[in-house]
Parts: C-alpha cells; sequence; structure tokens
C-alpha cells in the first residue's frame, strides 16, 4: 500500500493505492538495502539464496546484481534491468514479475531493493505491493527467514 495508507479507513483515495496490481501468483520475498554498503547488501544476499537452493528460489534483481551473484547454481535470474537506468527497470518490472510466474522450477522470488529517489521510489512501491514478505539487510540473519 501507499505510504499512510494504512491509517486511512475509507475507501482508497485513488486507483492503484488499494490492490496488488503487480504481485506474482509465486510468493515473492523483497530484501531492502537498510543502511547496508554494496558489499553487505550482495553478501546477504548470496547467503540467502544459497541457503535456499533445492527450494525452488529465483533472483529478481538487476543486470549487476545478476552478474554478482547468477552464479549459484540451481537459482533461475529474472534480469530487471541496470541500476544505472531506472526507467528501463520501471518499464520491464511487470513483465519480470510475470516471467516469474512462468519459471516453472521457481516457487519463490528474492527481489532486491533499488535507491528510492526519482523514478526509484516508484519502482520501491511497486515492488512493496508485489511482495508477499519484505526484509532489511540485517536485521535478520538470512537463517532467520527460512
Amino acid at each position: 500500500y501507499a505510504r499512510g495508507l494504512e491509517l486511512y479507513s475509507g475507501a482508497p483515495p485513488s486507483p492503484g493505492l488499494k490492490y496488488r496490481h503487480y504481485a506474482p501468483e509465486k510468493k515473492l520475498l523483497l530484501v531492502e538495502r537498510g543502511s547496508c554498503s554494496e558489499g553487505e547488501y550482495l553478501g546477504y544476499l548470496r547467503e540467502l539464496v544459497t541457503r535456499l537452493v533445492g527450494t525452488g528460489v529465483a533472483l529478481v534483481v538487476s543486470s549487476e546484481t545478476a552478474e554478482e551473484l547468477g552464479g549459484i547454481p540451481s537459482v533461475e535470474v529474472v534480469v530487471l534491468g541496470s541500476r544505472s537506468n531506472l526507467y528501463e527497470v520501471a518499464k520491464n518490472l511487470y513483465a519480470s514479475l510475470r516471467e516469474l510466474d512462468r519459471l516453472i522450477e521457481a516457487s519463490l522470488g528474492v527481489a532486491e531493493s533499488f535507491e528510492e529517489r526519482g523514478i526509484g521510489l516508484a519502482i520501491m512501491n511497486r515492488l512493496r505491493k508485489a511482495s508477499s514478505r519484505r526484509v532489511v539487510c540485517g536485521s535478520l540473519p538470512p537463517t532467520a527467514l527460512i
């Protein structure tokens, strides 16, 4: 939901604020960066996904993160686009979540977060709506999520 909407008890003030339009049929775990550095964040994602190998996990990430983490065996990767071109990520987001649904081996998608500035705000809004669960890097050890 939009920020603060959970406090609003009436009908949503505009379309698109209530329903999870982008939500895939499969579960989506959004891993938010929080105060983690780039290296800590990638390490957290790597440990989480490595522990989920064999459970049908797929990454839904930028091309840069796919390059860093794409070598994990038995993990499918859906690339949203480059972090340096968030317009590309925004353009590909809906189709990428539909692609996650088409992956036969995957039962869970693990999505990375994006900088919340400019169009990144809209991307994160859609990812939050689409996710079935969210975690902030470092707030829980990856073992607690499994």
